[in-house]
């Protein structure tokens, strides 16, 4: 099927092989490169690509009729327009949908070497007749390239793309402040063939490839977004000669990754997943001076202190240690931590995190008893629950 040949074929016939299942979005011109899709709830269909004649960024989606583009048989199946023309703008583009089902694309700005970002609005945009908006989201020479967008649970679009100049990989992060921008890898010449994804705990992950050791990486952040110091954590995922391009990154519902890519030596297409090993915490109490009373005022409040003690004893670190579920036999006593509670951002093999549960203990009760629920993530972003899944939604 054909969805968009800039309105009609380039010697002026018909076009019989439009009768083919194989439709095309646009057919005036050099048009459909540097394509990216996706789909609604409804079954409809949305995709961001590039007009190489007019060098605009371009979008189609399915309307089932009425359209003013599509061949033959997809005649006015599908609504085409143009997005960005200020320029040369429109090739490495990646699409996505927010919440609102809003397409959100990332795109490269040829004529000025920088990263954009359009999305739709209902009306008053900048670009594309009204109906979008359109920005820049770093406006550093010769950064774009590669780009890979993705909606995060708070709303806001996320991108991560190649730094050219400095053969680094980066990644933009929108909230309500503007944009902030961090270097994720600098370790030779990286961010080409990126694949982005965010995880079901809001933090992003990447597949990359390293171009000077023609290798496969992954990255995954263990910070929220907008926070000074966020680390992300890198990892080589294929060392063999001579691959990682063409990657396409997803993740499970545990948020364990699975990347496709070429092999380029050997002509195959491979694919690798993480293989998550449950990590081993030990819980014991007490540690120090265990149950107590820290003070006589506490006493007089009837603020109890229980020390745990938190171990990994895997033999791989682990991450974000967050205490979230305290629960009480005896209704009468309540937890006066604010829970989740964060704990440890890392614990290595065999290292240890001390956290103290405060209770609060009303007078003439001599008893009770209480479980501690935590979680930590694997090096590759998968989440685990101690002893499990605490009770209740």
């Amino acid at each position: 099927m054909i969805v968009d040949s800039g309105g009609g074929s380039a010697d002026g016939e018909t076009d019989d092989s439009s009768s083919d299942d194989d439709s095309s979005a646009e057919d005036i011109y050099d048009v459909g490169k540097d394509t990216s899709l996706e789909t609604n709830a409804a079954g409809a269909v949305y995709i961001s690509y590039y007009n190489d004649t007019t060098r605009d960024l371009k979008f189609a989606r399915s309307v089932g009729s009425g359209g003013n583009c599509g061949w033959g048989p997809s005649a006015g199946l599908w609504q085409c327009e143009t997005v960005d023309s200020a320029g040369s703008v429109g090739k490495f583009t990646s699409l996505a949908l927010d919440q609102e089902g809003k397409a959100h694309i990332s795109y490269y700005d040829e004529g000025n070497k920088r990263l954009k970002h359009a999305w739709q609005v209902a009306s008053g945009g900048n670009c594309g007749g009204g109906k979008w908006k359109c920005e820049v989201v770093d406006s550093s020479y010769k950064v774009g390239k590669y780009s890979s967008i993705d909606i995060g649970a708070d709303g806001y679009p996320k991108i991560a793309y190649e730094d050219e100049k400095n053969h680094d990989l980066r990644y933009a992060c929108k909230g309500p402040g503007g944009w902030d921008i961090s270097v994720i890898d600098t370790a030779g010449d990286v961010g080409e063939d990126v694949s982005l994804a965010i995880g079901n705990d809001g933090r992003p992950r990447i597949a990359y490839h390293n171009d000077d050791e023609d290798s496969l990486y992954f990255a995954m952040k263990y910070a929220v977004c907008g926070i000074p110091q966020g680390t992300w954590i890198t990892q080589l995922v294929d060392g063999s000669y001579r691959v990682g391009e063409d990657n396409s990154l997803a993740l499970d519902s545990r948020d364990n990754p699975c990347i496709s890519y070429h092999d380029e030596e050997n002509g195959n297409l491979k694919v690798a997943c993480w293989e998550s090993q449950p990590p081993d915490l030990g819980l014991t109490c007490p540690y120090g001076e265990g149950i107590r009373w820290q003070t006589y005022a506490d006493y007089q409040a009837r603020e109890l202190s229980v020390d745990y003690l938190i171990t990994n004893q895997a033999a791989a670190a682990v991450y974000d240690l967050t205490i979230t579920d305290v629960p009480v036999s005896n209704g009468a006593v309540t937890v006066l931590n604010s829970l989740p509670a964060s704990v440890a951002p890392e614990l290595g093999p065999g290292a240890g995190a001390n956290y103290t549960v405060r209770f609060h203990v009303p007078m003439g009760i001599t008893s009770f008893s209480t479980n501690t629920y935590a979680t930590v993530r694997d090096e590759a972003g998968g989440v685990y629950f101690y002893p499990c899944r605490p009770p209740g939604p």
